[in-house]
């Protein structure tokens, strides 16, 4: 018997999140970035784009354009064969192999498959990223109680992730991705598997997130979160930036060739890197309508 969909009841207090950032830089920088596969498949091409501090931003395109490989180099998965990648100050291609545990306790990913451990219980997947950074068990007991009852999953705290819905086992995914307070929330394909009442309620968590001071990239091939929640949208196609675009829709057709941008910077390849959120938001009579 089918199970009801399940909209999420999220309760956040007061001060649960200390996102801890470094001074007034960019949370993400990208610059000039291009990842080859051998022997030559061109997976992203001279992209460069940039997240200030809350910013909540949608990656789309069609399979293969390159949004899962720019995910990748983000939380140094794998790295950029030429360019520039600076996440909360860490330059990550000069970075050392033994610097990146620390980068990714800085970075919560939601999976698009969610990755829960099959063997440990909701509250203990939860714990998990807590535990391997050597918090203290006090500490670890009070936030995942908090992430227990912030994402309503009280009454599955020793439920095993074979036992949960679609929706349960996305919330935990979330939950384990923020219970360590990470600058940067990225979230792969969040709504995907979920019914249309699940999934209204995972994009209202992920708002509340962001309106805590999260910074979110969302890679979704959703039009309906993105039209509903309307904010800044980067589309990839060919492994290039086709459209930066301030409270941003979503397109199911081929997105238009990029055309020059009145106030952005014109990188040699002729897409429109635009600068800053305020610059952004100010170049209203330069931005490309949709």
């Amino acid at each position: 018997m089918s199970k009801a969909p399940v909209r999420c009841r999220f309760w956040l207090p007061p001060g649960v999140f200390s996102w801890v950032g470094k001074g007034n830089i960019p949370i993400v920088s990208l610059s000039g970035v291009t990842k080859v596969y051998p022997p030559a498949s061109v997976a992203l091409s001279d992209v460069s784009l940039e997240l200030e501090r809350g910013d909540f931003l949608f990656l789309i395109g069609a399979s293969g354009a390159g949004k899962s490989t720019l995910i990748r180099l983000l939380y140094r998965e794998e790295k950029a064969t030429s360019g520039r990648i600076v996440v909360n100050g860490h330059d990550l291609v000069r970075m050392r192999a033994r610097e990146v545990p620390f980068l990714r306790r800085q970075i919560g990913v939601v999976f698009q498959d969610f990755k829960l451990l099959p063997r440990k219980t909701v509250a203990q997947n939860i714990a998990f990223p807590l535990v391997v950074s050597e918090h203290s068990p006090r500490e670890v007991r009070r936030r995942v109680a908090l992430m227990l009852e912030m994402f309503g999953l009280r009454d599955r705290a020793g439920a095993l992730p074979a036992e949960l819905s679609g929706g349960e086992q996305q919330r935990t995914a979330i939950a384990r991705a923020v219970v360590g307070n990470p600058v940067l929330l990225i979230c792969d394909e969040p709504t995907g598997n979920l019914d249309p009442g699940t999934a209204a309620g995972i994009s209202q968590l992920l708002e509340e997130i962001n309106r805590r001071g999260t910074t979110l990239i969302v890679a979704t091939h959703s039009e309906q979160l993105v039209n509903t929640l309307r904010r800044r949208v980067v589309v990839i196609a060919g492994g290039r930036v086709v459209r930066d675009e301030v409270s941003g829709a979503y397109h199911t057709a081929a997105e238009p060739e990029p055309v020059a941008a009145v106030a952005g910077v014109i990188a040699p390849t002729g897409v429109p890197v635009w600068g800053t959120r305020a610059e952004r938001a100010g170049t209203g009579a330069g931005r490309r309508k949709h």
